[in-house]
């Protein structure tokens, strides 16, 4: 248990406390005090004593800086009557009080609670206070503003006695009172920018101390809103440093370049300040160094300035033939400006990094630097570290830099706040372009009438931060755009935040994502988790301003599916400038695993989410949604991210390869060679390495390759495998890296068949079983018995029974949900997927045979609720101990969003050494698989896992031709795919996937549990924005056909799948829209159909099926030889025919349009307007079934998956012309997801249905799946 610790104060203190509070108006709690005796914004630069420590030293080593960072004394305080008021004073006693960190959260050190909430602020809303009371379950409730008192010494050096010396916190959260030597110095709020005090005044020689006094929320927290962890404390650096009275108290660089972008013109703006009591001159010299070091301009100028007075200065400069800077040629010119005292003697100087660039829009909506137009390839990224929470240290932020660049991230929106100086500096020299935003989010009053945007009070907050982030950071090159903040609303407050920004710096078009589109306070357009057609439609409209995605793809869990078609429309349209993924990286917290519980992959440890340390609101796992994972470790998504970011495009026709470039401002052969093999069945057989032609960006060009004659191999898969790899070592990555790749398929022959009567001979027998009868084969290498029911019982080779449960291969439609199966996990779980049962209605027959093979079909059905499974499979059993199973499942919803739709067996827990040749090594998904390669790959069970911090469904491979199963002797089964499939092999059924909230909670099979799918749906990003997408959701049937072949040790598996057994293919039935029945898999004219007992016949095309049955249809042999598929079997309903039906709603929205009332797909649905103007009941939904009905109810289906509009009371009127209307039901649904039958009071004669939702049972809306007329029998 996390240990919270709580100083106890002692009686005299809290009553001080408590009188003191009643007395006061807080600072904390007033809107208009955001600081006292704060100085002002300015550029955050550290002073030297001379030039050439100010180039060559970093500011942390500066001679005119000491650090205040490291132990601090502390007390912590639930709520502000408990601190000690007057700790601050220089006798008061701190011995007994324990050390902290600084920087540091309070949280991650031990003290009090972290809070993970997105939208609820974590306290009670009613601003401008913190203290209200909120409801008792809330942590807040007992930890009501909790306080942290600071204290430490520190020696004032002897030299620095006549200096005047400031104090400079980085970051604070979220307000502090600072005292020095007992002497009240000032306040400050607004966690994410620094707050600076000069002291000079307040200290003496030798020995000082220092106090701070932390609340956890302020007024200034209504405007921290983020989607974090609400953590606390000093987080940044405490810093001392030294000045002379006349001192430079800020400065900017203003810049501009020529057409040809090579060219720079500049200006250096310094403000001088004199804090003496006399007249000074000073001079102030400016000087500008290249990356060698070589002095590449100077200038000086003089200025006077009078006692306690500023003055600016203007030094201007041209640059010829500059290195311009850019995200793939980050040339960093560096800046080193120093004052001279009229003796001529260097009195401070100062630092800053340069890069000359221009930030530009076209006239068609590109964003350009230097004149060409780039692409946003970014992630959004919090500061956020697993053990020291918003304490990031610079080695950290190195990590991420790196990763950034193997995983071609070329641009970072620093979500939502400006970020520790550190990390400018490091993007400015390794070259990422950076949207820096405002320390503004107010979600939790929403986006319309309560927003904080339209509150007068809160506009110089609101004013503040932007002014104070530009002032700090307008000189970084990497920075190319600013953002108002995030989620809070629109209103005249961002107007005037504008305003402010634009008066600073107008070099940098502004964004804000909740500013409606094309208004003045914005230079580009921007939005939140689109889909991929919207995007489409918004690229192709006639608009000059920039579209930007601020956040997409939101990488919770197992997630960032379909992120090719994103990218693929930021690359079809100029106004498309691309987007920033949410987000970067997990924001776990790490705990020790309770009770000494080892993890599946050996941790003790394990990532904490909202909800872990009893902290309540929170919003669960909705921090976990990183690239990466919070220790910053590599995962599928990232390399799906790799790829899909990667600056090349591959195209080979079978002969020629040409390559486009995808970087902006690089001739991709300057940078990269091709490095290109040939393997066969995952075994190099060629390769080489050839120089690129030149290729300026975004042009492509024909590459000469010398690809050898590959002899062919009957059976083999042959793949040309292509990989750009770096030239030279490069900052963060090393010579030969590489950047992008790709791999095609090459021709090589069919398999050879072979005939069963070259493969031994077998027995089959009855036997007779408390079911039924049943049979039993045996061959030389392999056992297998099928019960009455058709069920394989046991299957024996290789000295393993291979079906330790006795239930042989069942149908597996059911994945524990991943993060963004919302949309589909609702009726997962109501049609009970993850629990089928085997109806009483099976049927088993030997349906061929000849001396060497037999083939025994089961038809059998699988029930789950209002939902079953038709499973028709033929095993096919061969004299060398071999099985065909060829199986098609048919799931009794056509309509229905199926997770996956394969089969299941459970392994003996020794075969575990898997390999297996599809795509790999990662884990893939029909929609996350282009970066992983098909291949040879082995690995454990245990390697397998995946290690999400919230279990899920997992560690699939897709397009696996075969995989093995081997104990640690090498034996075991070869499993050949006859169809494409996708495998899992892991200890863990879903369905304990599925009940684990961490990884530590699983608890391992005695088996191992083999999953092989015929079909699946993608991952999408539903967890946050669009479902998967429609192309990649599975629906209606699949076939799951592969062969199982025993393995001795030393067998090849990539040999022996070079033949096969020739059979006839397995069908697929389905009906279409107008009821016709439909068969995949066979030209209608080799297919056979039965319908119900009647007599097989030849299947007619065109076939109307709306009375619905049963029908059997078959594929004729074609070749001698070959052996019949399997009988596919399927009842269908009869139909509703919906052609002409219409539906008119009161309102909708974009992700519940009205159609889904009506379109016969549990998955979709109807839900009234909510993004914005959400009408409140009554909301209706009027049908008309486009011609005369006899009804005598409806079928209401309620959405899946989600309460939010969940029909409670309704009203049922209807019409025969839609115009003259009468009540026939009134009720009250259940509060289910099930569907509901709502009874007519009488049967009635209409044409047109009109449903009125009176209330919901959440929510002022009302959402449905389904309504459907249920007609006189």
């Amino acid at each position: 248990m996390f240990a919270f610790r709580y100083s106890v104060v002692v009686a005299l203190f809290a009553g001080m406390a408590s009188a003191v509070l009643a007395a006061e108006s807080h600072d904390w709690e007033n809107p208009h005090t955001i600081g006292i005796n704060k100085l002002p914004g300015r550029v955050f630069s550290m002073p030297y004593a001379t030039a050439t420590e100010a180039l060559k030293t970093p500011w942390r080593d500066s001679s005119q800086v000491q650090s205040l960072n490291g132990a601090w004394k502390f007390h912590y305080s639930k709520r502000p009557e408990d601190r000690p008021v007057d700790f601050f004073k220089s006798d008061f006693d701190t011995l007994a009080w324990e050390n902290i960190q600084v920087p540091g959260n309070w949280q991650t050190q031990g003290y009090g609670v972290p809070i993970y909430t997105n939208v609820t602020y974590p306290f009670q809303r009613d601003w401008p206070k913190v203290t209200s009371e909120p409801p008792a379950d809330w942590t807040a409730h007992e930890y009501r503003n909790p306080v942290g008192s600071y204290r430490r010494t520190f020696e004032l050096p002897t030299d620095w006695n006549g200096s005047e010396v400031f104090i400079h916190f980085g970051g604070v959260e979220s307000a502090f009172y600072l005292w020095v030597n007992g002497e009240k110095v000032g306040y400050s709020q607004g966690s994410y920018l620094p707050a600076e005090f000069r002291l000079t005044k307040y200290l003496k020689p030798g020995e000082n101390t220092i106090a701070v006094e932390v609340y956890r929320w302020s007024d200034g927290s209504y405007l921290e809103d983020q989607d974090f962890w609400r953590l606390s404390g000093i987080f940044r650096d405490v810093l001392l440093y030294r000045t002379p009275a006349v001192r430079l108290q800020d400065y900017h660089i203003a810049q501009d370049m020529d057409a040809s972008y090579q060219n720079a013109s500049f200006a250096v703006h310094a403000t001088l300040q004199n804090l003496g009591d006399a007249e000074q001159g000073s001079m102030v010299r400016a000087a500008l160094y290249d990356a060698s070091g070589n002095q590449v301009w100077q200038s000086q100028i003089e200025a006077k300035l009078g006692s306690a007075r500023t003055t600016e200065v203007e030094l201007a400069g041209k640059l010829s033939d500059v290195h311009p800077w850019t995200g793939e040629t980050p040339y960093c010119y560096d800046l080193v400006l120093s004052l001279i005292n009229d003796k001529g003697k260097v009195t401070t100087a100062h630092h800053h990094t340069v890069g000359f660039r221009k930030v530009e829009i076209s006239g068609k909506g590109e964003f350009l630097v230097n004149g060409k137009p780039i692409i946003f390839k970014g992630v959004n990224r919090h500061e956020h570290h697993p053990d020291f929470g918003r304490a990031v240290t610079r080695e950290s932020m190195l990590r991420d830099l790196e990763l950034f660049k193997q995983l071609n991230v070329n641009a970072v929106r620093l979500s939502h706040y400006p970020n520790h100086p550190d990390w400018y500096e490091l993007c400015d020299r390794h070259g990422i372009y950076m949207v820096d935003e405002a320390n503004i989010e107010s979600h939790g009053y929403g986006y319309g009438d309560d927003s904080l945007a339209h509150v007068a009070d809160f506009q110089n907050a609101h004013v503040n931060r932007c002014e104070r982030m530009v002032l700090r950071d307008r000189n970084h090159p990497a920075i190319v755009m600013w953002s108002l903040g995030n989620e809070a609303g629109f209103g005249e407050n961002f107007k005037a935040a504008s305003a402010a920004i634009r008066a600073i710096d107008s070099s940098r078009p502004v964004h804000y994502e909740r500013a409606p589109f094309d208004v003045p306070a914005t230079s580009v357009n921007s939005v939140m988790y689109p889909g991929v057609e919207w995007l489409h439609s918004v690229g192709k409209a006639n608009n000059p301003r920039p579209q930007f995605v601020c956040e997409y793809a939101h990488a919770m869990g197992n997630a960032i599916g379909n992120l090719d078609e994103y990218v693929e429309a930021y690359e079809a349209y100029p106004r498309l400038i691309g987007g920033c993924i949410w987000d970067w990286v997990d924001q776990g917290l790490r705990r020790p695993n309770p009770d000494g519980k080892i993890a599946p992959t050996g941790r003790s440890d394990y990532f904490a989410y909202g909800g872990d340390y009893g902290d309540k609101p929170n919003s669960g796992n909705f921090c976990i949604n990183g690239v990466v994972t919070a220790d910053r470790q590599i995962t599928a998504k990232s390399m799906q991210v790799k790829h899909s970011y990667q600056p090349a495009q591959f195209t080979f026709d079978g002969s020629q390869l040409r390559l486009r470039n995808e970087l902006f401002h690089t001739d991709l052969s300057k940078r990269c060679d091709l490095a290109w093999s040939i393997t066969r069945d995952g075994e190099s057989i060629a390769s080489g390495t050839t120089k690129l032609p030149e290729i300026a960006p975004w042009t492509t060009e024909p590459v000469a390759l010398q690809l050898p004659k590959v002899e062919p191999v009957a059976g083999s898969d042959v793949r040309l495998n292509l990989q750009l790899k770096l030239i030279e070592d490069e900052p963060l990555l090393p010579k030969g890296y590489v950047l992008a790749d790709d791999q095609f398929g090459l021709p090589s022959p069919d398999a050879e068949l072979k005939q069963p009567e070259k493969m031994g001979k077998f027995s089959v027998t009855k036997n007779r079983g408390e079911q039924g009868e049943g049979y039993s084969i045996r061959t030389a290498k392999m056992t297998a018995e099928i019960d009455a029911t058709g069920q394989l019982t046991s299957l024996s080779c290789g000295g393993h029974n291979l079906l330790t449960n006795g239930q042989g291969f069942e149908p597996n439609l059911f994945r524990a949900p991943t993060d963004n199966d919302n949309y589909l996990a609702g009726a997962m779980r109501t049609a009970r997927l993850g629990d089928l049962k085997p109806a009483d209605n099976c049927r088993v027959s030997i349906t061929y045979q000849s001396d060497f093979v037999v083939q025994i079909t089961a038809q059998r059905t699988y029930e789950g609720n209002d939902f079953y499974v038709e499973l028709s499979v033929a095993y096919t059993f061969f004299g060398d101990g071999s099985l065909l199973v060829d199986s098609v499942i048919n799931p009794s919803n056509n309509e229905m969003v199926l997770p996956r739709v394969g089969l299941r067996a459970m392994l003996p827990k020794d075969l575990d050494q898997v390999t297996y040749y599809g795509r790999g090594p990662y884990e893939n998904y029909c929609d996350r698989k282009t970066s992983q390669f098909i291949g040879r790959y082995s690995a454990t069970v245990d390697e397998l896992y995946e290690d999400y911090v919230l279990p899920q469904s997992m560690a699939n491979h897709c397009d696996t031709q075969w995989l093995t199963l081997r104990d640690k002797h090498g034996a075991g089964v070869l499993i050949q795919a006859y169809e494409p499939l996708s495998f899992t092999a892991l200890k863990y059924t879903e369905q304990s996937l599925d009940t684990a909230a961490h990884p530590y909670e699983l608890t391992a099979e005695d088996a191992v549990v083999l999953s092989l799918d015929g079909a699946h749906s993608g991952l999408g990003g539903g967890s946050c924005g669009p479902n998967c997408l429609t192309k990649y959701q599975h629906r209606g049937p699949a076939r799951v056909r592969f062969c199982i072949h025993p393995l001795q040790p030393g067998d090849e598996p990539s040999t022996m799948i070079r033949t096969r057994v020739p059979v006839s293919p397995s069908l697929l039935v389905s009906r279409d829209r107008n009821n016709h029945l439909v068969v995949d898999g066979a030209p209608a004219s080799d297919v056979q159909v039965v319908f119900g007992d009647q007599k097989a016949q030849a299947f007619q095309e065109g076939l109307d099926f709306t009375p619905g049955g049963l029908v059997a249809v078959q594929a004729v042999p074609k070749a001698e030889g070959e052996l019949p598929g399997v009988v596919t079997k399927r009842t269908f309903t009869r139909s509703i025919d919906r052609s002409g039906w219409k539906v008119t709603v009161s309102s909708d929205d974009s992700d519940g349009r009205a159609r889904g009332l009506i379109d016969g797909n549990k998955s979709t649905f109807w839900h009234t307007r909510w993004q914005s103007d959400t009408p409140h009941h009554p909301h209706e939904a009027v049908i008309d079934f486009g011609k005369p009905m006899t009804l005598t109810g409806l079928r209401a289906t309620p959405r899946q998956g989600n309460i939010n509009g969940r029909v409670q009371r309704y009203t049922v009127e209807v019409s025969v012309d839609g115009e003259s209307w009468h009540e026939a039901a009134a009720g009250r649904l259940r509060n289910t997801e099930r569907a509901s039958t709502i009874r007519f009071d009488k049967t009635e004669e209409c044409q047109y249905v009109r449903f009125t939702a009176e209330s919901s049972y959440a929510g002022p809306w009302a959402s449905m799946a389904e309504l459907e007329p249920i007609e006189v029998e």
